[in-house]
């Protein structure tokens, strides 16, 4: 009996998921953006005015360890983006994960980054799939870790958007 109430025991705890010995996940921010503006970098690329339209939405969820101690951050993020000139427009419908490790401040992009569409054109540009970012200690990035999947926002101009919108 003894030795039943033993195994009993053992298969009990084995039973206990990983994810209770953390703390719950805690969503510490969200919310919904809309704004519009004169796009002043992508006026000076393209030698016109474009001007930026986008609207979204977004959650930022902090990951803690048995301790309670924050050591992860993922931000989604899911948005319409849409660029105006006078003689054309482009847009993209974007969804993303940021997952931000606290201790080294290395950021990954997973997801639709970037799907630049025009008229009946098709993706004009296509980025999407995993991104690993190195912090350079400046609150900027010193290089990509890791690169999968398409990703010519991040190899190429944009080109393709000034194009688009002429």
């Amino acid at each position: 009996m003894r030795k039943a109430a033993i195994v009993f025991a053992v298969l009990a705890i084995m039973m206990i998921p990983v994810a209770a010995l953390a703390t719950p996940p805690e969503v510490v921010d969200e919310g919904e953006f809309d704004y519009s503006f004169l796009n002043d970098e992508m006026t000076a690329e393209c030698g016109f005015d474009v001007y930026t339209a986008a609207e979204g939405s977004y959650k930022v969820t902090e990951f803690s360890n048995k301790d309670g101690d924050p050591v992860r951050m993922r931000i989604h993020e899911t948005g319409k983006v849409l660029w105006t000139s006078a003689d054309g427009e482009a847009w993209e419908n974007y969804a993303v994960n940021v997952d931000i490790d606290l201790a080294t401040g290395i950021e990954t992009l997973k997801g639709n980054v970037w799907n630049l569409h025009a008229g009946a054109g098709g993706i004009l540009v296509n980025d999407s799939g995993r991104i690993i970012l190195a912090p350079d200690g400046e609150g900027g990035y010193e290089s990509a870790l890791t690169i999968n999947g398409p990703h010519q926002a991040w190899y190429e101009e944009f080109d393709a958007m000034c194009e688009a919108l002429s």
